[in-house]
């Protein structure tokens, strides 16, 4: 174990979850010369709370007029539903799953403050988005084994 990496952990403390939170500050050499994230679809208007499940997600028009159902990272699941949810997405494209396009979005402070849940509003910042699809009918069961 190299003397870097013994810095890096001798700055990890667990969660409530018992999760390793690792104090990110710590990596700001290594993230010197990035930039953020261009080409984002950019949150404009919040349409609706989901009618459905517990996690928090909306629907909203990005300044495209392309329509999403965003996850916040205050969700009511966890912020870290946010990168999981990317994850698979990410990954069902690569193997041709059956997934809807996905893409980080931004919430400008334009849009904070509006409630997707009872006493949950959006927060400025990044989260994750799933393209609406029009029509589209979810089944709870499975349907075809």
């Amino acid at each position: 174990m190299g003397e870097r990496e013994t810095s890096f952990r001798s700055h990890d403390s667990r969660d409530t979850f018992g999760f390793v939170a690792t104090a990110f500050d710590r990596w700001a050499d290594e993230l010197d010369g990035r930039s953020e994230p261009s080409e984002l679809p950019v949150i404009e208007i919040p349409i609706k709370p989901s009618p459905r499940g517990g996690s928090g997600t909306f629907l909203a028009a990005d300044s495209e007029h392309q329509q999403w159902w965003v996850k916040p990272p205050n969700n009511n699941q966890h912020a870290r539903v946010t990168v999981t949810e990317t994850i698979v997405a990410a990954i069902g494209s690569l193997i041709d799953a059956p997934v809807c396009e996905s893409s980080v979005v931004l919430l400008p402070a334009e849009i904070a403050g509006w409630e997707f849940r009872p006493g949950l509003s959006i927060q400025e910042g990044y989260a994750h988005g799933s393209r609406h699809v029009a029509n589209a009918v979810e089944y709870r069961s499975l349907r075809n084994r």
